[in-house]
């Protein structure tokens, strides 16, 4: 009696059942045959968000290499007694006519501090602060400019593409999860 009360205890046991392949099994299959695809198509809709954010930067990144060249203004300029302005002529205009386009300016004279302070993009004059009063300095300019303007459309439409990736993979991501719950 005593035996057949520990052989019966030890298979209603919790651990007895969950190390038991056979009944794991009869409990699983089922659940993976019925729910499987959902659960499988859930995982992937859930790696496509995930992938997205993850790889989003990068997209922006490489939307604004595609759009933006760089370009290099070399001049010298002679700044006068008080002033510590000086006006370079651009070959090309500033990326999106912003300041954040410039990404150096270097000076042959030691004390100057060189920077950029405005930009007038209808004759592409940019206006560099920050030097030496009463001297002759050569100025060089590292800037970026939209290579797009040559090519009709290209630019805006290289603009929006990063939006259209994101709606086109939050679009997938929800008919993907709609399956799961309909």
């Amino acid at each position: 009696m005593f035996i057949k009360y520990i052989a019966v205890s030890y298979k209603n046991n919790l651990w007895y059942n969950i190390y038991n392949w056979e009944n794991i099994g009869r409990a699983v299959i089922p659940m993976i045959q019925r729910f499987g695809s959902t659960i499988l198509i859930g995982i992937l809709a859930i790696l496509m968000i995930i992938i997205t954010v993850a790889f989003l930067p990068d997209l922006f990144e490489s939307v604004h290499d595609a759009r933006a060249g760089s370009d290099t203004v070399s001049a010298n300029v002679t700044t006068t007694a008080g002033d510590n302005d000086a006006t370079i002529t651009l070959i090309r205009s500033l990326y999106n006519d912003s300041l954040a386009s410039v990404t150096s300016i270097s000076s042959n004279v030691t004390a100057d501090t060189p920077v950029a302070t405005n930009y007038v993009d209808a004759s592409k004059t940019l206006t560099v602060g920050g030097l030496q009063a009463s001297k002759g300095h050569m100025l060089t300019v590292v800037h970026e400019y939209d290579q797009t303007d040559e090519f009709t459309g290209a630019g805006p439409s290289l603009a929006i593409m990063p939006t259209l990736v994101i709606l086109g993979i939050i679009g997938i991501a929800g008919a993907l999860m709609y399956k799961v719950w309909v």
